[in-house]
């Protein structure tokens, strides 16, 4: 159980009404199309640590010493239900931590986002509760949602929490998963259930292609003034700063190779792909490989 004291107050209000009697719930079914189906393959990752790319723009670098943060974006012109990112961490660091995320928006303007961390900073009982550098999953969307649940991952080795990061509020849901370098994940956002008069359910799940696992990470409420989900989609690197960079050379090197999103299980017509640099810059240690279906983000090279 969530406690209440961490539920906006949109749901203090509900709650105080009906929330022993309104929590029916209308399953939405499959959202996006079962294995097998016509379109629903994803892009095939690059081995890892392929050289079969085309080498794409490095960043110049800027005045300050710093990690530049390389995004990719996605964009097509349909709205959708369901989104799904494959990705695999070809080289992770030991001392620094890393986190390469895939961020989609609704048509609010809000967004969700799932990612995996290296060396992340776990805290099961936050704000102050002793952190714990791990491997991570996490499931956060901004708004706020109303409601957050934890999935297959359970406290302590998972929590639900509502935080302010970048002047949103946000339902953050991380949990420790010890992923594998070089392997490929499948990551998904996808609506799950209805709740009437309150919103939708989204669920965010982690797949584990080589095993076929599938993780729920959890889920959060909606409100259904969200309006679904919309292009662009981003998938970013950036390094978790346990210490400054006192120096360029001082970053870790991390790679990670990010596919072209399917939409509602199949690959959005008219897709556009970009390739920027972070505003501002700063070292010059970050770039681009790019495939016909993926891209690599490398942070902390060295040529």
């Amino acid at each position: 159980m969530i406690p209440l004291r961490f539920r906006p107050l949109l749901s203090l209000l509900i709650a105080s009404t009906c929330f022993l009697g309104c929590r029916d719930e209308v399953p939405l079914g499959s959202w996006s199309k079962a294995p097998g189906d016509a379109g629903n393959t994803p892009p095939t990752l690059p081995e890892c640590l392929a050289s079969t790319g085309e080498p794409g723009p490095v960043t110049p670098g800027g005045p300050t010493t710093g990690v530049t943060v390389p995004y990719t974006d996605f964009d097509w012109p349909a709205p959708f239900a369901s989104i799904e990112w494959e990705m695999r961490v070809e080289q992770e660091p030991t001392t620094d931590g890393t986190i390469w995320a895939n961020q989609v928006a609704f048509a609010d303007g809000s967004s969700a986002l799932v990612a995996l961390q290296a060396r992340g900073g776990f805290q099961a009982d936050p704000p102050s509760g002793p952190v714990v550098r791990t491997k991570m999953v996490q499931f956060w969307i901004s708004g706020p949602p109303l409601e957050a649940e934890l999935g297959d991952i359970q406290y302590p080795d998972a929590r639900a929490y509502q935080t302010l990061q970048a002047g949103s509020s946000w339902w953050t849901i991380d949990a420790r998963f010890d992923w594998v370098t070089c392997r490929a994940y499948r990551l998904r956002v996808e609506p799950d259930t209805i709740e009437p008069g309150r919103g939708v359910w989204y669920r965010g799940l982690v797949i584990d292609t080589e095993t076929a696992v599938e993780t729920l990470i959890g889920r959060i409420l909606v409100p259904e003034a969200s309006g679904g989900l919309t292009a662009p989609t981003t998938s970013f690197s950036n390094r978790i700063g346990w210490t400054p960079l006192i120096a360029c050379a001082d970053a870790e090197p991390v790679s990670v190779l990010f596919g072209t999103p399917l939409a509602d299980g199949a690959r959005p017509e008219s897709l556009s792909r970009t390739h920027r640099f972070g505003d501002p810059l700063a070292c010059a240690d970050t770039r681009f490989t790019v495939f016909p279906d993926a891209v690599r983000q490398e942070v902390g090279f060295a040529e």
